[in-house]
């Protein structure tokens, strides 16, 4: 089965967040000016150069595809075969109906799990092929998906 899905979930930046990470960074670099530390303050401007640039990247949409033995994209190297999946989570972004996220975890050697948006619609087709290939685990939120989702990341 193929759908095609945003690579990331976008949420609109308003004025206030871009104020909000300026000030921020304006504060740090005094900080750092104080301190007499100029390569803290050249990391903090490369830093807040980079988090304006990402916070405003849109995302793309990009073509998955899943199958009874694995889950791809076109945006891949090579599949993600559910014998080398640890487990898998499914939850629903709030305030984003449309698609839900499927959060999974290989057993590579950085092994950080990964998120693909599913579109509401299909859940069930693709649920059907997944579900007792890769073991199902309830989503837990960590402190990082928490602060990112709060900024609008």
């Amino acid at each position: 089965m193929k759908w095609k899905a945003p690579e990331f979930i976008y949420k609109p930046k308003t004025p206030a967040w871009y104020i909000y990470s300026l000030v921020i960074t304006a504060i740090v670099v005094v900080i750092a000016i104080f301190q007499g530390n100029p390569v803290f303050l050249i990391f903090i401007i490369l830093a807040e150069i980079m988090f304006l640039y990402f916070g405003n990247k849109k995302p793309q949409e990009v073509e998955y595809e899943v199958t009874s033995t694995y889950l791809n994209s076109i945006k891949w190297t090579n599949p993600v075969y559910f014998k080398d999946m640890v487990h898998y989570s499914l939850y629903h972004y709030p305030d984003y109906d449309e698609y839900l996220v499927i959060s999974f975890l290989t057993n590579g050697f950085l092994n950080q799990p990964q998120e693909v948006l599913i579109p509401a619609k299909d859940l069930d087709s693709i649920y059907k092929l997944i579900q007792g290939e890769v073991e199902e685990v309830e989503y837990k939120e960590t402190l990082a998906d928490v602060i990112l989702h709060h900024l609008g990341l």
